[in-house]
């Protein structure tokens, strides 16, 4: 029963994209730690056409193959935070329109050459890494945000078209997230996002009245205290 005068309580997780066939330890993890928090609420990385089954959710099947199934088993709605595909596909024609412009440029190129590089190895090593518990569980940490914040900083520096971009998706997640929030006052919501999107909504979303944010480790203290 939703208590509006209680502060809502909000735990994010982090994924990374993995189907949890290949990385077994990551599939149990994620599905132990929906049991564990039981939220009355999910917000899922997915398009609403993703949800209902209408679309293929194979760029992320940690939400088809874990959490969308978790949920269903133990009787927890889903709320989606990902644009429709129409505005989905919009939105990536602009990326790649700029992308495109980019590449042409000097000294772009050149740095989007070594992002892709860059995104290459750091696949290599979470797909090794991902195999471990300690690891995924590692990844929640708050710590982890200063890497993916200074990342994000150094892009928006040296090609703000391109940042710009990337934050108006966050942008969009943040709304529909928003939105599950003023439905769910006093309840406890779980979020469910790639691990790039975390630290952004983290800090946002530390900025709302009457909502308490936790990792998964900070969720637990809290629970002891």
């Amino acid at each position: 029963m939703t208590n509006d005068a209680a502060p809502t309580t909000v735990v994010i997780i982090g994924t990374m994209h993995l189907p949890p066939e290949e990385y077994p330890e990551f599939g149990k993890w994620l599905s132990a730690a929906i049991e564990e928090i039981a939220p009355d609420v999910i917000c899922a990385e997915l398009s609403p056409e993703q949800l209902a089954g209408t679309q293929s959710c194979d760029s992320k099947p940690e939400q088809r193959d874990i959490v969308i199934p978790t949920a269903k088993r133990l009787g927890i709605p889903i709320m989606t935070f990902q644009p429709r595909t129409a505005d989905a596909l919009e939105w990536q024609d602009r990326l790649t329109a700029i992308d495109r412009e980019m590449r042409e440029q000097d000294p772009y190129k050149h740095y989007l050459t070594c992002l892709d590089n860059l995104a290459m190895k750091e696949a290599e090593l979470w797909q090794q890494h991902m195999k471990s518990a300690d690891c995924i569980e590692d990844l929640q940490l708050n710590e982890y945000h200063v890497f993916c914040e200074a990342r994000d900083r150094t892009h928006a520096e040296l090609m703000p078209k391109h940042a710009k971009l990337f934050e108006e998706w966050n942008e969009f997640f943040l709304a529909d997230i928003l939105e599950a929030i003023e439905k769910n006052k006093g309840n406890r919501l779980l979020i469910i996002a790639g691990n790039w999107h975390k630290y952004w909504l983290h800090d946002k979303l530390q900025q709302e009245k009457a909502v308490t944010v936790h990792n998964l480790q900070s969720y637990r203290e809290s629970l002891r205290s």
